[in-house]
């Protein structure tokens, strides 16, 4: 607007005359029309600025002019109002059907497969040879009525510690068949299962053949209501192997926990088996062996019982057995069994402890036996030997150790049996460094023939130690006190008896009785009846070194004048009744304060030897046949050697 004032009053300059003086200003007239545009003119003065004009259309848009610097970071802004939930969407298309959860008719695992999640057997599935079906650690397996899992290829179960697989079954699932294991007796594979880490809960498990293979870790616990045999193992010709392994059970009644047949080895290595009727039956191939090594056994009705009276002989090995609280039967009952037995622990049961019949022998050491019902070691066999060493028997209702073969004790200690101590109706007794107390009857019998060494028995309710039918009996170093019948009682020993280094204390004294015997070095003191006493011999009974006193009858005697009964170098002393009664030769000793007298009988008779007249008596002696070289003091060296 400003340069069209300009350009205007160029264009009147230009038409106007000469110049005239200046008038005064005269009042501005009314515009006319526009020019035409002239030439600009030179510059004009700055007129006055006029009104705004009409804004005039936008000019064309400029270049882009350079970035300009980036502003300094504007506030954060207050959170926005959480927006509303958007509408569900649709549900996903349904996945495949697994391939093992058909539950009609027969499932046939026919692909190695693995199981990795929690899955129920609700009809028979089965394995066959060649294929292998896998379960991860922490997936359960539940068996339904009519189910279970039937392996003819390999079962692995593979749980590690922590995190177990578990077996277990519906409720009231009495007709699940379980799980099983078998070969159908045509398989080059020769596969095995393995069971590692795994919980059992009502689930029977029955193996047979080959395909029993290996348990480790395995827990298992039954009802009897619903499963009456808990394992099954048919081993049929096979070297398996059992443990870490736990076997309980609940309504133990008619429940057999664990039963293994028809094995050529077998090893149950840390096994627990529990609460139940029967802990474990098991029925060995002809000299199979059956290792047990760490195993429990306790709260059960029967404890273990094996072995088969039609078959041959087996071996079993022990190391570390358990057995308590068994309520009914034996705590081990074995057959036909040879059995090495070392770490036995036998408590609180209510029959009898170890058992083996009918044919076996038995090598039992450092084992203890604590309140057992019946007997605590007993053998029932005429075939084989039975050796103890290092074992201790304390309350036992009947027999401490029995056996019928021959036996070998040493370093026993038997407290307060009913019966004997120790005793064998077998052809030998040997026992030595061995100690019986409180026994019911003799602390030590044998049927025939005994060698005893360093022994101690005391308060039995018969003989302290007694021979019945033997030939040879060897005592050498016996203490013997408060037995209820003889201290020592021997008969039918034709061949002779040996009888030396015994300390008889309140007991009968030692009884001879049909047989001889050479009793040297023994001392009896306080015999209820006679000190030494010998019946019908078919020989002569020697008494060497003795000691006899305070006895409550006769000192030394025979029962009459058939019995050949020698005394040298003894001290008869202080008896109520005679010294001696009826004995052919008493020469060099010291009989003394007997029947009442005071001090020494030194009566001589009979002449130089016997001649079975018994006619010297005397008031000490009676009825002797020779009389020779009687002593006023005690014999030195008579009775215990110092």
């Amino acid at each position: 607007m400003r340069g069209s004032v300009m350009l205007f009053a160029a264009a009147l300059a230009a038409c106007a005359g000469p110049e005239g003086p200046q008038g005064p200003q005269g009042d501005p007239g009314d515009a006319g029309p526009a020019g035409a545009t002239g030439p600009q003119g030179a510059k004009g003065d700055p007129g006055d600025v006029g009104p705004a004009g009409d804004t005039g259309p936008a000019g064309a848009t400029g270049a882009t002019g350079p970035a300009g610097d980036t502003g300094a970071t504007g506030a954060t802004g207050d959170t926005g109002a959480t927006g509303a939930t958007g509408d569900t969407g649709a549900v996903g298309p349904t996945g495949p059907a697994g391939p093992l959860l058909d539950c009609v008719g027969v499932t046939t695992v026919s692909v190695d497969t693995t199981i990795s999640v929690d899955t129920t057997i609700c009809n028979p599935w089965f394995v066959p040879d060649g294929v292998t079906l896998s379960v991860d650690a922490g997936v359960t397996l539940t068996f339904g009525v009519n189910s279970g899992l039937f392996v003819e290829g390999a079962l692995a179960l593979n749980g590690v510690s922590g995190t177990p697989v578990t077996l277990t079954s519906t409720p009231f699932a009495r007709g699940t068949d379980g799980l099983n294991l078998f070969t159908d007796g045509s398989s080059t594979l020769q596969m095995a299962s393995v069971l590692t880490n795994v919980e059992i809960d009502n689930v029977p498990v029955y193996a047979h053949g080959d395909a029993i293979g290996t348990f480790t870790d395995v827990t298992a616990i039954y009802d009897r209501i619903l499963v009456p045999v808990g394992m099954l193992l048919v081993s049929q010709d096979a070297a398996v192997s059992y443990g870490p392994l736990s076997v309980g059970g609940f309504n133990a009644i008619d429940l057999t926990l664990l039963d293994i047949r028809d094995f050529d080895d077998v090893t149950l290595t840390g096994a627990t088996l529990h609460d139940a009727y029967l802990a474990m039956s098991y029925r060995a191939n002809p000299d199979a062996t059956i290792t047990f090594d760490e195993v429990d056994v306790h709260d059960v009705e029967l404890g273990i019982q094996g072995g088969d009276i039609a078959l041959a002989a087996h071996d079993v090995v022990i190391d570390d057995l358990d057995v308590s609280d068994v309520f009914y039967g034996r705590g081990l009952g074995l057959q036909n069994a040879r059995v090495v037995a070392t770490g036995v622990d036998f408590t609180d049961l209510r029959f009898a402890g170890f058992v083996i019949e009918t044919s076996g022998s038995l090598s039992l050491s450092n084992s203890t036996f604590t309140n057992i019902g019946t007997n605590a070691v007993d053998t029932q066999t005429v075939v084989g030997d039975t050796m103890v060493d290092n074992v201790t028997i304390t309350n036992a209702a009947g027999f401490g150790v029995r056996a019928a073969g021959n036996l070998t004790a040493t370093n026993v200690t038997v407290n307060t049996v009913g019966l004997q101590g120790i005793q064998t109706t077998g052809p030998m007794l040997t026992v030595s460094d061995s100690t019986v107390t409180g026994a019911g009857g003799q602390g030590i019998l044998a049927r025939f023939d005994m060698d005893a060494s360093n022994v101690t028995v005391s308060n039995t309710g018969t003989a302290c130690i007694e021979s019945t039918d033997g030939d040879l009996i060897t005592i050498d170093g016996a203490t013997l006190s408060s037995c209820g019948g003889y201290g020592v009682r021997v008969f039918l020993s034709a061949t002779g008896s040996t009888i030396e280094e015994v300390s008889v204390n309140g007991a009968d004294g030692i009884g001879i009785a049909v047989g001889v015997a050479d009793i040297t070095h023994v001392a009896v003191d306080g015999a209820t009846a006679h000190g030494i006493n010998a019946s019908a011999n078919g020989g002569v009974t020697t008494v060497r070194f003795a000691d006899v006193r305070n006895s409550g009858q006769r000192g030394v005697r025979t029962k009459d004048i058939t019995v050949d009964l020698d005394i040298f170098d003894s001290n008869i002393v202080g008896s109520a009744e005679l010294g001696t009664e009826t004995v052919r030769v008493i020469d060099g000793c010291f009989v003394s304060d007997n029947n009442g007298q005071v001090g020494a009988d030194l009566l001589v008779g009979g002449g130089a030897a016997p001649d079975g007249t018994h006619n010297t008596t005397s008031t000490q002696i009676n009825r002797a046949d020779v009389v020779l070289n009687p002593s006023g003091t005690a014999i030195v060296g008579a009775g215990l050697t110092p």
